[in-house]
């Protein structure tokens, strides 16, 4: 509702409010009274101006296009419209029982879960691992040891080489143009990141790049040790070999009097064989023969190759498995017998990495 009032009446209601206030600087005698005659009363103009209260009726603006009337329709909910959620029908309570699924006939899973609890089956060696098909296949561990370039034996790449280089045949990485440097070389560097050869077992590259015999005694000790029916002993810092067979019918044993290894007749050698199942039994004979597809350790005893996993071990069945190479044989243990997982540990092997047991 609009209300239209003149601007002479407005006028004289502001004048006695800021009267009444103390306001415009008029003066007060000591009892508080306001003094009327230092108050400047403006031109009100004609009374008749001025909207009585019966005149108010007429200011009012009762016009239906300037009034502001918005009608807002809400919409109830209907209560006899029955519930969705509550539609569902009820749970019969019946168990349910559960039906296995291992593939197809024509070609069923080899391993993982049935879906109800239970395996389809088990992978056995060398095919140990269940892949996403849930088909049991060999181990494969990348071998990149020293290369910069190449296949890793298995299905990647130990790295590539520039667009302006190419992998060698020692799998590293050099320029297209360079030209080998092995003039009078018999082993060596060639200076284009490969090497102009290779020395033979138990030889070693000496400063002129030639192949001679290693004398280095490496892990052998004074007391010797039989490699076939060769003896090797460290004497003065310097590696002796003797080939036993150099005197018709003694052999390469070891001596329990003089705790060493030597070269004896057979008539006086005592076949070492306790606590072995194969292998030599250092009197020229053999302490057994491995089962198919098994191999004799160093120790002389039996099991399955160790394939690609090295010493430094690989996780299988979902790390609760480990897996490593000792002594020429695989060997495995159960990391969850004991609460633990199969874990890389970068600190083992002399900080080179490998796989333990772990928390």
């Amino acid at each position: 509702m609009k209300i239209k009032i003149r601007s002479g009446f407005l006028g004289l209601v502001v004048l006695m409010a800021f009267a009444g206030c103390g306001g415009g600087g008029a003066k007060k005698d000591p009892g508080g009274a306001i003094d009327l005659d230092s108050v400047e009363v403006p031109d009100l103009g004609d009374a008749s101006d001025v909207v009585k209260p019966d005149d108010l009726s007429d200011a009012v603006d009762t016009d239906d296009e300037n009034r502001d009337v918005s009608e807002v329709d809400a919409e109830e909910p209907d209560l006899n419209e029955p519930d969705d959620s509550a539609s569902g029908d009820a749970d019969s309570g019946e168990d349910v029982e559960c039906v296995p699924y291992c593939g197809p006939e024509d070609d069923p899973y080899e391993c993982e879960d049935d879906g109800c609890g239970n395996l389809c089956g088990i992978c056995q060696y060398p095919k140990v691992l269940c892949s996403r098909e849930r088909k049991c296949v060999e181990y494969c561990k990348p071998e990149c040891d020293g290369k910069e370039c190449g296949t890793d034996g298995c299905t990647g790449y130990c790295g590539e080489c520039q667009s302006n280089e190419v992998c060698n045949d020692e799998f590293k990485c050099v320029l297209k143009d360079c030209k080998p440097e092995c003039d009078d070389k018999e082993c060596g560097p060639d200076k284009c990141g490969g090497n102009c050869g290779h020395c033979g077992e138990g030889e070693i590259c000496n400063t002129a790049f030639e192949c001679t015999e290693d004398l280095n005694c490496h892990d052998i000790t004074a007391a010797g040790q039989c490699i076939g029916n060769q003896l090797l002993y460290c004497q003065n810092a310097q590696l002796v070999r003797e080939d036993c067979d150099a005197i018709p019918g003694m052999v390469c044993t070891y001596s329990h009097a003089g705790q060493t290894h030597l070269c004896t007749y057979p008539e006086v050698c005592q076949p070492q064989c306790e606590e072995k199942q194969c292998g030599d039994d250092r009197c020229g004979g053999s302490c057994g023969t491995c089962p198919d597809e098994q191999v004799c350790s160093t120790v002389g005893v039996c099991g399955p190759p160790c394939g690609d996993v090295t010493e430094r071990g690989a996780c299988l069945y979902h790390d609760t498995t480990l897996v490593y190479c000792s002594q020429g044989i695989l060997l495995e243990i159960d990391c969850s017998a004991y609460r633990l997982y199969c874990k890389y540990d970068p600190t083992m092997h002399g900080n080179e990495g490998g796989y333990d047991c772990l928390p």
